[in-house]
């Protein structure tokens, strides 16, 4: 049951510690004479059970006395024997739990990874014996297990996190309720696997979570336990694309976990919307966002709460701890308006409003020099504020004018240190369609227009090319030659240039 000399799992403990995240099958062979072997003897020990230890025993007791760099391979595969006969030979093991488990634990440590690695699936196997009888002994043995898992999941090799996490997961759904005094300790050391693991093991940890959620069911349902869980996994799923497989089993824990909640995961995000702990605001409001790009059609139902929850969040006092959650609502608000236009309606005037102070805000914050996260924090704000106002006018012009108006000279300026991108070419469709609707409304700002659309870089969206080809030819038109002269003399060389060269003004 050793390993094979040129078995590819086999790499030097230099190079399985820093083993790049690759796919599991290039490492293990499914079924290779390892697997057969393990597999023969479990069968062997359901079938004559105590009768074969008399043979096997001193082979892997032999093995597991070596501790030497060299017979790492002989304790490895004594350990893969030992978990393998597990389940047939309970008998004879069961009385000697304690120090099985003892052993076990000690290997945990082992200077190998993969003798790490194995002990992980052979602790489990006997890990289930402490579910047998309910007593004193039996509940300590199951802390001990269960700390040895827990520990293991932080390992630096990602093979024995990859072990530790599958092993937790089955300890876990046959563990049930007596998971709950162990809650916190448990929910912890999977939260700060998440800023350990390559994306490799993402789906183990989220399933290892899910589970978890599970079998402990509505004792999951406390505060404390929900803002421990929710910003790690909303942090994940900022991390991995639309299209990325890992988005239906991140999707499936967090259903798990607003079911033991004793709602669904709409009811569990206007809870956190409410929660008076800004990051627990601030991670729900990002989950929506994402959730609006992969699922529109889940949030169809309580849409117009989310939304009215949400601008509640742009009048709020702009404390430091705030700004976040606040950021976060509006870039929510953005990304509703573009999927349900006409849902958003009834809020863009309260809310436009609500931007338009934040975008002045952020200004009279760049006027001083920046120092502080805090002022680094509203001005991303009011940069986000300004993308928000663009979707929103684009969907309303006709809500978003007067409020507008307060405001555009600093909604333009907010807009030209935008990069060149899609969601710049969504504001910026926005600013056209003000115009078109009265543009008259907007002469005092022309110079602040000219300078947002030469921000431009590159202009590769014909029709937006053309949309600001009309605005500023309409403007050249009504203010006469002196008065378009006049405002593009306050704008910079370069600026003069691009709309010269582009839009012939």
């Amino acid at each position: 049951m050793a390993y094979e000399d040129d078995d590819e799992t086999l790499l030097n403990e230099e190079e399985v510690e820093s083993q790049p995240d690759i796919d599991q099958a290039q490492n293990d062979k499914e079924w290779n004479l390892r697997a057969c072997s393990a597999k023969f003897i479990g069968i062997l020990a359901n079938v004559f059970g105590d009768e074969i230890l008399l043979t096997l025993m001193p082979l892997i007791e032999a093995k597991l006395s070596k501790f030497d760099d060299e017979t790492w391979k002989e304790r490895e595969a004594a350990v893969f024997a030992f978990g393998a006969i597990a389940e047939g030979c309970n008998s004879f093991f069961y009385p000697h739990l304690a120090e099985i488990v003892a052993i076990l634990r000690r290997l945990l440590d082992d200077q190998s990874p993969l003798v790490r690695r194995i002990t992980c699936w052979t602790l489990y196997q006997f890990g289930t014996y402490v579910f047998e009888e309910s007593n004193l002994e039996n509940s300590k043995l199951f802390t001990k297990v269960l700390h040895g898992f827990r520990f293991k999941l932080l390992d630096s090799n990602i093979w024995v996190q990859e072990a530790a996490c599958l092993a937790l997961t089955t300890f876990e759904e046959d563990a049930g309720d007596k998971l709950v005094p162990h809650l916190e300790k448990i929910l912890q050391q999977l939260m700060r696997a998440f800023g350990k693991y390559q994306k490799r093991n993402l789906k183990v940890l989220l399933d290892a979570i899910r589970a978890l959620a599970d079998s402990v069911g509505i004792n999951l349902n406390k505060r404390a336990y929900i803002k421990i869980l929710i910003p790690p996994l909303v942090s994940t799923l900022e991390q991995i694309s639309n299209s990325d497989k890992d988005v239906i089993p991140l999707l499936k824990c967090f259903t798990s976990i607003s079911k033991v909640s004793q709602s669904n995961l709409r009811d569990m995000l206007l809870k956190c919307f409410m929660d008076e702990t800004p990051d627990v605001r601030e991670s729900a409001f990002a989950l929506i966002c994402h959730l609006t790009k992969v699922l529109p059609d889940y949030l169809e139902p309580r849409l117009l709460e989310f939304l009215e929850i949400a601008s509640q969040q742009l009048s709020a006092n702009f404390s430091g701890e705030n700004l976040s959650a606040a950021n976060n609502a509006c870039k929510a608000i953005g990304e509703l308006a573009v999927k349900y236009p006409q849902e958003v309606s009834p809020i863009v005037t309260n809310v436009v409003y609500s931007l338009g102070m934040i975008i002045q805000l952020g200004e009279t914050l760049e006027l001083k020099s920046l120092t502080t996260l805090v002022e680094y924090n509203a001005i991303e704000l009011a940069m986000n504020s300004a993308i928000t106002v663009g979707i929103l006018a684009r969907i309303r012009p006709d809500l978003s004018a007067r409020s507008i108006e307060n405001f555009m000279k600093p909604w333009c300026m907010r807009l030209a240190t935008l990069d060149d991108d899609s969601t710049k070419e969504n504001a910026f469709q926005g600013l056209c369609e003000m115009v078109k609707v009265n543009p008259s409304r907007y002469v005092s700002s022309v110079a602040f227009i000219c300078l947002a659309i030469a921000s431009w870089k590159d202009m590769e969206n014909k029709v937006i090319q053309s949309e600001f080809s009309k605005v500023l030819i309409g403007y050249k038109n009504m203010l006469g030659k002196n008065s378009w002269e006049e405002c593009l003399s306050v704008l910079d060389p370069l600026a003069k240039e691009r709309l010269a060269a582009r839009y012939q003004v």
